[in-house]
């Protein structure tokens, strides 16, 4: 394995060179100009995950995420309230003081559950870079 790495690591850019001379220069000069502006990205990414922790990154994307929430109408704290209040009876049909129906309310509380899809820490991680 490591010595097929090995050979691809300096096979693959002769190989473009090859390719970058024998095709219309056009292709040669997109693919060197398009190398050089990926590695620059790379060092600023790298460079500004440096600077801060993963564990600020997800705060900062959870405030966000709450923020969105209010937004719309719906916050965590109202969410959580819904969620952990008692759904017994669900089928029935009567209706509380709210003048809403058990069924109504699970309805509601499903709703209010799939909004609040929270993210991996990956996929924080690719939003904040994005």
């Amino acid at each position: 394995m490591a010595s097929s790495m090995k050979t691809m690591t300096y096979t693959m850019p002769l190989i473009s060179v090859f390719m970058g001379f024998t095709l219309p220069a056009g292709l040669g000069l997109y693919w060197a100009a398009s190398a050089a502006v990926r590695c620059i990205q790379q060092l600023a990414i790298n460079k500004y995950l440096s600077t801060k922790s993963l564990d600020e990154m997800i705060k900062e994307n959870q405030k966000k995420a709450q923020k969105k929430r209010e937004k719309h109408g719906t916050s965590a704290k109202e969410i959580n309230k819904m969620a952990t209040t008692s759904t017994r009876n669900v089928g029935t049909v009567t209706k509380g003081k709210s003048g809403i129906s058990e069924a109504e309310k699970e309805e509601k509380i499903q709703k209010a559950k799939q909004k609040l899809r929270i993210p991996s820490r990956e996929a924080l991680l690719l939003r904040q870079i994005w």
